[in-house]
């Protein structure tokens, strides 16, 4: 069963996209930062958008496979969702969160979302990751 699982184009190409993406913002984050630190490998947020790679990756898969299905629209359209909600809603909270925390003593932990640049270089990601593994496996 779980060497199924492995074996689902769909799942590996969403996989594989998160951690690139995951793994990449590490790599800039410690230059960026002169830091390194492991809670980058998990933590939303920061370039590029591991979520919208990830999303984008799988709607792309479903799309190599089936071509335009209603599965594809419904991956797409929640692809859509998760790039909009980052850099709207998720991005309003981190500039909430901000003022809060300069406000109160107590820390809020701030994941302020993500810029449009981030979630392209993610949606970029995806696309490019889909089409390895589409290609390689």
């Amino acid at each position: 069963m779980l060497w199924q699982i492995l074996e689902n184009k769909i799942f590996l190409a969403g996989v594989i996209a998160w951690f690139f993406a995951q793994l990449l913002k590490f790599i800039i984050e410690g230059i960026k930062t002169g830091k390194v630190s492991a809670k980058t490998l998990v933590l939303p947020g920061g370039m590029p958008s591991s979520h919208t790679a990830a999303f984008i990756a799988i709607a792309s898969m479903i799309y190599f496979i089936e071509g335009v299905s209603n599965l594809f629209i419904l991956s797409l359209a929640v692809a859509v969702v998760v790039m909009y909600d980052s850099v709207t809603l998720r991005r309003q909270v981190g500039k909430i969160t901000k003022s809060l925390n300069s406000k109160l003593k107590a820390k809020i932990s701030d994941f302020s979302g993500h810029t449009g640049l981030q979630v392209l270089v993610g949606f970029l990601i995806g696309i490019a990751i889909a089409c390895l593994v589409k290609w390689i496996f």
